[in-house]
C-alpha cells in the first residue's frame, strides 16, 4: 500500500467499524519501495511510522508483533490488532 494512501484507506475503516471496534493490519517492515522480479510494487514500513498513523487516527494498538515472511526470510512482517476509540 502506497504511504500518501494509507491515512485515507484507514480513514474508511474507521468509518465502517463499530464503536470500539477492532481490526488486523498488517504491513512489511523497511524503508521506501522496491519492485520484485516481476515489476510488482512493494512498499515497507517503519514500526514508528505506522503508530503515529494509528494514533492520529484514534486507533490503540492492543497488540503487535513481528513475523519472519514464510515466502522470503529476509522480509518482516509489522502486525498490530487495533481498536477504534472515540465517535468517529
Amino acid at each position: 500500500m502506497q504511504h500518501e494512501r494509507l491515512a485515507d484507506i484507514l480513514q474508511n475503516i474507521v468509518q465502517a467499524l463499530e464503536k470500539h471496534g477492532i481490526f488486523y493490519a498488517s504491513l512489511k517492515q523497511g524503508e521506501e519501495t522496491k519492485t520484485d522480479d516481476l515489476g510488482r510494487p512493494f512498499y515497507y514500513w517503519k514500526d514508528e511510522e505506522l503508530r503515529e498513523i494509528f494514533e492520529s487516527l484514534n486507533f490503540k494498538v492492543l497488540d503487535s508483533y513481528q513475523n519472519e515472511s514464510i515466502a522470503n526470510s529476509d522480509d518482516v512482517w509489522l502486525s498490530y490488532i487495533l481498536r477504534k476509540f472515540g465517535n468517529f
